[in-house]
């Protein structure tokens, strides 16, 4: 058995054992970016309900926060980077930095940071 191998977290308490719903990291990484649900049971799975999250997070990195002239959103985007690492499994952090890295938006606002930066 590979050593990434977890249990798949569903988004709704489920009747029955669901102790054989696992994945390993490729399966998982491509089950997140096709958004899909349990192939199991067909059962909504957590990460659905994290894309807004994520976009969110996306959007803070992106808006006034990074501008830092807004305090506040430089200190919501804080806690909205503690709250997920705190509460995701380090498979779901690597998914999230490779996903935020590899953002074309994104990559586009650090190359307009860097290039508006005083030498």
């Amino acid at each position: 058995m590979r050593d990434d191998v977890e249990l798949l977290e569903h988004a709704t308490s489920i009747r029955g054992d669901i102790s054989d719903h696992v994945a390993c990291g490729y399966c998982r990484a491509n089950m997140i970016r096709t958004n899909a649900s349990c192939p199991w049971c067909r059962t909504e799975m957590v990460w659905r309900n994290l894309y807004g999250f994520l976009d969110g997070l996306k959007g803070t990195i992106g808006g006034s926060a990074a501008k830092g002239t807004d305090h506040q959103s430089l200190a919501n985007l804080l806690t909205f980077w503690q709250e997920y690492e705190m509460t995701r499994s380090r498979s779901d952090l690597g998914q999230f930095a490779k996903d935020l890295c590899t953002d074309s938006s994104l990559a586009a606002h650090v190359k307009r940071g860097l290039e508006n930066q005083v030498a």
